[in-house]
């Protein structure tokens, strides 16, 4: 469904159009979606309107953001499995935001080809992920030992950008973990992450600067694919003030956050602004 970098690399140089991965993006979309939009595609293609990956309140908000409300949910609120109660309060809602907006630092730094990453969101990810650790009732589950005997893995870290994602494995092997819990994570980018799934999803928008400037998030394939994986919970890691602003709020994520807003209380959704307190327990 994408096009490799270096393949982008070389049909920019072909066509004679910027190299910038979010102007690529835009110029070559995918295979799949040109043939599905092409006259012949109109005539042929079915869309498939029922979900059976997610939970309703994550289903809601996908079809709500990204399908016009037109995607149907195929799993009811009784079908997700009953051992989340004793998990940590930022993963007790179905749809979690955590708001970084007024932490200390904040902001994304550039490292590598471009590419940025958040030492905040990451302290936050991996403190997030020791509460997972030390959650004995959710490791002596039987979903749990499904994953291990499965070879698949519980919870998802997701990241916006390839350096982030780097700083968060390295991060993650630094710490100490039981080999059993260590087996259940996967971190990786949202350009990895097409077709796959887990039952705990946490999502590193990473971006976050004085000018409020959204870079390629405003392209909602990438936002789409990377909320979609969730099958239980969904934790969004950022700053919510970069989709507030007037310039941002229409994007794809701008309508998530404010899809979040209108339904917390009523759909399972919930937004956290963490502290400076926090912050501090995450070191």
């Amino acid at each position: 469904p994408l096009y490799s970098k270096e393949h982008k690399l070389a049909l920019a140089r072909r066509l004679g159009i910027s190299k910038r991965d979010d102007d690529l993006d835009i110029a070559l979309g995918s295979d799949f979606e040109r043939v599905f939009q092409s006259e012949y595609g109109k005539q042929t293609c079915a869309t498939l309107k029922t979900q059976y990956r997610m939970a309703p309140a994550i289903g809601n908000l996908i079809s709500n953001c990204f399908y016009e409300g037109e995607l149907e949910n195929g799993k009811s609120e009784g079908d997700s499995p009953k051992i989340y109660s004793s998990v940590p309060q930022e993963i007790q809602s179905c749809v979690s935001w955590l708001d970084t907006t007024n932490l200390h630092n904040s902001s994304h730094q550039k490292g590598q080809n471009s590419s940025l990453f958040n030492r905040v969101e990451a302290d936050i990810i991996i403190k997030l992920l020791h509460d997972l650790a030390e959650n004995e009732e959710l490791l002596a589950s039987s979903l749990v030992t499904d994953c291990l005997e499965e070879g698949e893995h519980l919870i998802g870290v997701i990241c916006m950008y390839s350096d982030q994602k780097n700083l968060i494995r390295k991060m993650f092997n630094e710490n100490v973990w039981a080999d059993k819990f260590r087996r259940l994570v996967k971190i990786d980018s949202v350009d990895s992450y097409q077709g796959k799934e887990n039952r705990i999803i946490i999502l590193s928008i990473t971006r976050f600067d004085r000018g409020l400037t959204p870079g390629f998030l405003y392209l909602p394939n990438r936002i789409n694919v990377s909320l979609s994986r969730a099958m239980d919970k969904l934790v969004i890691v950022g700053a919510k003030k970069l989709w507030e602003s007037a310039k941002n709020s229409s994007m794809p994520l701008g309508k998530v956050l404010d899809y979040i807003k209108q339904s917390e209380g009523s759909h399972d959704c919930r937004i956290i602004e963490l502290s400076l307190i926090e912050r501090d327990d995450a070191k």
